[in-house]
């Protein structure tokens, strides 16, 4: 019970955190509004050995902003809070994401 009124008042809170990227994918979506899926990391879990991925949707129209961030850039995303219920399990995931700033991998 505790869970599932945790998941009704978080939903739809606007955050803004910095993350690292590990990867944008094509997305599935049947209005289309959420197009692009990136798969990151919260910058606080940088040196743990196993970092939780988390996904952020973005629109359509984040597309050319999208394609300039490689792998393991950091960035620092707004976004409204989200929860997937799976086999009785919330996961989170932020919806209607924007970039607000990418600082790019320093290449070695």
């Amino acid at each position: 019970m505790q869970i599932t009124q945790f998941v009704k008042r978080t939903t739809d809170v606007d955050i803004t955190c910095e993350v690292i990227v590990h990867d944008i994918k094509e997305g599935f979506s049947i209005d289309n509004e959420n197009a692009l899926i990136m798969v990151f990391s919260p910058i606080i879990q940088l040196r743990e050995p196993m970092p939780e991925l988390l996904t952020a949707s973005f629109s359509k129209s984040s597309e050319s902003d999208l394609a300039s961030i490689s792998s393991g850039d950091s960035a620092i995303i707004s976004a409204k809070v989200g929860f997937i219920k799976l086999a009785g399990n919330y996961s989170i995931c932020l919806n209607k994401a924007k970039i607000l700033s990418v600082r790019k991998m320093l290449k070695k």
